[in-house]
């Protein structure tokens, strides 16, 4: 069988990853820290430099999901669709229940998932 792994793009895939961490060490730097007027100027010429990674994350991932060669069919895209709402409910779940960890009642576990979920709440009940 032969591969079909784009190789190039795990590369950039990497590369875009390490610039998501620059983006994050170069705002807690301008934020954080007291800098030169200099070093104010080389953060922030930097830090724009490295924000083309969440576009460039985009682009390789409608390039690898929309590749001809694998062939795009509905159930190819339900499959794909679930598999991510599958993922960003366990995600979403472990957050609530972190959020919660500290002081565990079943209404601000409840507040906490549906606030990720972005489902309706529920006034708490007050007496």
């Amino acid at each position: 069988m032969k591969d079909t792994r784009l190789y190039n793009f795990d590369v950039l895939r990497i590369t875009a990853a390490f610039m998501v961490v620059m983006i994050h060490v170069s705002g807690y730097f301008l934020i954080n820290t007291d800098l030169t007027l200099f070093d104010t100027y080389f953060v922030s010429v930097f830090s724009s430099l490295v924000r083309s990674a969440v576009p460039l994350f985009f682009m390789i991932s409608g390039v690898v999901f929309l590749n001809p060669a694998k062939g795009f069919t509905v159930k190819y895209l339900i499959n794909k669709i679930v598999r991510l709402l599958v993922i960003l409910f366990v995600w979403n779940l472990l957050y609530a229940l972190i959020d919660t960890w500290n002081e565990f009642t079943l209404y601000e576990f409840k507040s906490s998932l549906s606030t990720r979920l972005i489902l309706p709440t529920f006034p708490k009940n007050v007496s």
